[in-house]
């Protein structure tokens, strides 16, 4: 084998190596910029969750708990109704709400710095959340298969009504808090920069 042709070859193999390194580093910076915080992947993901989120009601919020109980209301006689209202309450809605509350009870990331958010969501929230479903499933409930409308109706636009108030009110204070607390992080971030 001459010099020249032992050349030829590793200017070819070093050619070879040169187009497969750009080609691999092209690659990796289209995948980068595809996958990056507001890229295409990364906006079509949050118009997904906030499709979502306009669409269902949190599971973390008993407003759909309260619509179901005044279906109730209106479905006394229909036995076949009330189960199906009385296990989506309590088998769907009310396992959904005490899920998402361990998530934020364990969470450390957000709450954990946020004493003033951490309590009205964990406590204040939950507490008349928790008594709400007691009084569905010890009193409503049985009210509502018996076919008593008279204590149906005093139930709903009383207690579960002040429970679910309560309720609300705490969650609205999150959710003012946590609107506060986020305008301060992203001016923050904003100054920062």
């Amino acid at each position: 084998m001459t010099t020249n042709t032992i050349a030829r070859k590793l200017a070819v193999s070093l050619a070879v190596m040169i187009l497969g390194f750009l080609g691999c580093t092209s690659f990796i910076l289209y995948t980068l910029n595809l996958l990056k915080v507001n890229g295409p992947v990364y906006k079509q993901i949050i118009a997904g969750k906030d499709l979502i989120a306009d669409i269902l009601p949190p599971p973390d919020y008993i407003i759909e708990s309260y619509l179901v109980a005044f279906e109730l209301r209106e479905n006394i006689g229909n036995a076949s109704e009330v189960d199906r209202l009385s296990d989506y309450m309590l088998g769907k809605l009310k396992k959904e709400y005490d899920e998402r509350h361990q998530v934020w009870v364990r969470d450390s990331l957000y709450l954990s710095g946020e004493e003033s958010i951490r309590v009205p969501m964990l406590e204040g929230s939950y507490l008349p959340a928790v008594e709400f479903y007691k009084v569905v499933e010890s009193e409503y409930l049985p009210a509502v298969r018996a076919g008593d409308r008279a204590l149906v109706e005093r139930l709903v636009s009383g207690r579960l009504k002040e429970l679910y108030a309560e309720h609300r009110r705490h969650i609205d204070t999150v959710v003012k808090l946590s609107t506060r607390s986020e305008e301060r992080r992203v001016g923050k971030e904003c100054r920062s920069r």
